[in-house]
């Protein structure tokens, strides 16, 4: 059985978004592994769920295994983000709340997003370090 014309389309369609999206993750990780401020933690959560939902969606054009270790990768990652993401929330909404002798709280939320901020940083930048976005485009055969 050959090939339909235009499932080629689809599976290049497929790869190449596959590929503008872990372009996306590689700059948005960068950006918050230097200076990991709330929005660049959101921008990376957003980019990696992004990229991640697309290697599923997408499944049928990629190598099933190496998918599955990326995906198993950025879980962890995704994980230590939503610790910080979690403390940033929590943070506005106490802000906004007229709760009396917030400062406690707010600096033990300060201390809990700062020590999980550093266990995301020392993980973006290990990844960094691995050289992963040519290794993922190499395991995923997205370059052509």
């Amino acid at each position: 059985m050959t090939k339909s014309p235009g499932a080629e389309n689809i599976r290049v369609y497929a790869l190449a978004q596959i590929s503008s999206l872990l372009d996306r993750v590689v700059y948005h990780v960068s950006r918050a592994a230097k200076s990991p401020d709330e929005k660049r933690v959101h921008e990376a959560r957003v980019s990696i769920r992004r990229f991640v939902q697309a290697l599923r969606f997408f499944r049928q054009f990629i190598p099933g295994e190496p998918s599955k270790r990326i995906r198993k990768r950025l879980k962890s990652i995704m994980n230590l983000s939503a610790e910080v993401r979690s403390r940033d929330i929590a943070l506005h909404l106490l802000e906004e709340s007229e709760a009396p002798d917030r400062t406690g709280v707010r600096k033990r939320m300060e201390l809990e997003r700062k020590a999980s901020m550093k266990e995301l940083a020392a993980a973006l930048k290990r990844l960094n370090r691995r050289n992963y976005s040519v290794k993922w485009r190499e395991s995923l055969r997205l370059e052509a």
